[in-house]
C-alpha cells in the first residue's frame, strides 16, 4: 500500500463529512455507504450521501471486526511454533449478507475503509475502487491511537 495523498494535508478537516471528496472513487450504482474510519470506531470521513448515524453505526463494525481479528491472531500467535510468522492486523474482511456486502480493509495508519453495497456489485471492482482510494487517502488520514479512557 502506498502511503501518499494527492491533495495537500491542509484539506483535511476535523469534520468527516468535510472528507467525503477522498471516497469520490466509490460513488458507483450499487455503493450503498462508504466510510474511512479511525481502528478504534471514529468516522474520519465519509460522503454527504451516507448519514451521520450509518457512518458512526459502519465505523463502530469495523472497531469490533478489527477487535476480533486482533483477538483471533493473537490466539493462534500464543500456540504458534516458535519462529512462526504472527498474524498481525487483519488486513481485509467481507462478509456477504442477504441483501448485499461488506468490504472493509486496512487504509492508512490505524484507519480502515469500509464500503457496503448491493449483493450484485463486482466484487472485484469495488475491491479495485477501494485500492483507489487508499492510495488517495495516503498518509493524510492516518490516525492516532487514543489512550483508554480519552
Amino acid at each position: 500500500m502506498t502511503e501518499h495523498s494527492s491533495r495537500p494535508r491542509a484539506l483535511i478537516s476535523g469534520n468527516p463529512e468535510d472528507n467525503g471528496w477522498m471516497l469520490e472513487e466509490l460513488a458507483l450504482p450499487g455503493i450503498r455507504h462508504a466510510v474511512v474510519c479511525s481502528r478504534d470506531g471514529l468516522p474520519l470521513a465519509y460522503p454527504s450521501s451516507t448519514p451521520r448515524e450509518d457512518a458512526e453505526r459502519l465505523s463502530a463494525a469495523c472497531a469490533g471486526l478489527a477487535t476480533l481479528g486482533q483477538g483471533l491472531a493473537d490466539s493462534i500467535d500464543t500456540s504458534s511454533p516458535a519462529g512462526a510468522v504472527p498474524m498481525g492486523l487483519p488486513q481485509e474482511v467481507i462478509i456477504k449478507y442477504d441483501g448485499g456486502i461488506l468490504f472493509v480493509r486496512g487504509a492508512a495508519r490505524n484507519t480502515a475503509l469500509a464500503v457496503l453495497a448491493e449483493r450484485t456489485i463486482d466484487p472485484g471492482l469495488v475491491a479495485r475502487q477501494m485500492q483507489k482510494q487508499v492510495d488517495k487517502i495516503g498518509r493524510g488520514m492516518n490516525a492516532a491511537v487514543r489512550a483508554p479512557g480519552s
